[in-house]
């Protein structure tokens, strides 16, 4: 009787279970203002099939927030979309000069799943000229834009900056402890 309430116990622990051949999970998140001033998201998540030549597939969408790109780029992607392992996060230059430009990563803070670890990366032209970059004989382009940067940090000729760091950064008020009255 024990041995039988185990494996009914160890059971519902598979129920959700997902091949990697079934999942889309992206590695970097890309967002950019496109000429219509309209906001464009790019996803680029690896291909785990032995069938196909290209090992990685790209998705873009044109979407009001981060949330309705996710159910556009989920309906284009061949497997689950799981949004929870970005490695980097690129932002376009021309969403970087918008004001409140921070306020729509919001969402990727709300939800406690998500990483704040991956590596914030300003790029100086319309990202689509990065997220379609395919290098031969190289690993998979975000896994070497976070290597760049993590080893030009090393070298101090560029800034890690996370998720959670740029939150900080932008939010912080900047008390420095300091009273100038005394």
């Amino acid at each position: 009787m024990l041995l039988i309430v185990m494996a009914m116990a160890a059971a519902p622990g598979c129920s959700d279970r997902i091949d990697m051949e079934d999942a889309s999970i992206p590695l970097s998140l890309g967002v950019d203002l496109g000429p219509d001033n309209k906001l464009l998201y790019y996803s680029t998540f690896p291909v785990f099939s032995i069938n196909v030549k290209k090992k990685k597939q790209e998705t873009e969408a044109q979407a009001t927030t981060l949330r309705q790109s996710r159910l556009k780029q989920d309906a284009h992607s061949a497997g689950v979309f799981s949004g929870r392992n970005y490695q980097v996060f690129l932002v376009g230059k021309r969403l970087l000069q918008q004001e409140d430009w921070f306020r729509m990563t919001d969402v990727l803070f709300r939800d406690a799943k998500n990483s704040v670890t991956n590596r914030v990366i300003a790029y100086d032209g319309p990202l689509s000229e990065i997220v379609y970059l395919t290098p031969e004989n190289q690993p998979r382009l975000p896994l070497i834009l976070r290597g760049m940067v993590d080893t030009k940090n090393a070298r101090s000729e560029t800034v890690r900056t996370t998720m959670q760091e740029l939150h900080r950064q932008i939010f912080e008020k900047g008390d420095d402890g300091f009273d100038c009255r005394s």
